[in-house]
């Protein structure tokens, strides 16, 4: 289990995961590699809470745990994920490039193992201050649409980034990939070299979306 040294930990964190944990391991083996992750309640510096879920908040869907999903965007929080050791053997390695450490455990977990989400489940209060790395945002509040637009460039480098992400994956894991994945990742790694109307197409043709309107929206806009 990871754990971020601002948030709390609610009194039945570990035991939900766990339970999720040993379940998952008996309908799809030991052997499997297996991420759980729940959902977090969103809280001020003084844990009063802002909002009842940050996956609602965040407008994500957990269910999209396939690789063409986690590709282009991360649907869980690594303060509330635990993984078994079949996927902690996946870690050896590091990445010549990595967005977060919890983005990338998902990309492994959904090409060779189960990602297992506990989307009515929150086992952490999500603490927000100033001092926030990466936060909570309301992805469908007008200040985050602005946001996108105002800093344009930011949001275009985090694009470019998804492609730097899914390289430094293939470049690793290539070889234990199946032949669909390898296909998948290699047509998604080659998006920015085309003109922009392939690239729009590539991104029909790949069902690489991002979860909600605004997003995809500035994913068209950005690509």
């Amino acid at each position: 289990m990871l754990c971020d040294q601002d948030d709390l930990w609610l009194p039945n964190k570990i035991e939900i995961t766990l339970r999720a944990m040993k379940e998952a391991q008996t309908v799809y083996g030991v052997d499997t590699p297996i991420l759980v992750h729940t959902d977090l309640v969103v809280v001020d510096e003084k844990l009063q809470t802002l909002h009842a879920s940050f996956r609602k908040m965040s407008n994500l869907d957990y269910r999209r745990v396939e690789l063409k999903d986690q590709l282009v965007q991360n649907t869980m929080t690594g303060c509330t994920v635990m993984l078994n050791r079949q996927l902690q053997r996946y870690l050896r390695n590091i990445p010549d490039h990595c967005i977060m450490h919890d983005w990338w455990l998902m990309l492994i977990a959904s090409a060779f193992g189960k990602i297992i989400p506990l989307e009515n489940e929150q086992t952490i209060l999500y603490r927000q201050h100033a001092g926030n790395v990466v936060g909570a945002k309301d992805a469908d509040s007008v200040s985050y649409l602005y946001e996108r637009i105002a800093h344009s460039e930011n949001t275009r480098n985090i694009v470019n980034q998804t492609y730097r992400q899914a390289e430094s994956f293939y470049k690793l894991f290539s070889d234990r990939l199946s032949e669909e994945q390898r296909m998948l990742v290699l047509r998604f790694i080659d998006i920015p070299k085309h003109k922009k109307l392939r690239r729009v197409y590539d991104l029909f043709a790949l069902q690489t979306w991002k979860h909600g309107i605004v997003r995809v929206l500035g994913q068209l806009f950005y690509i």
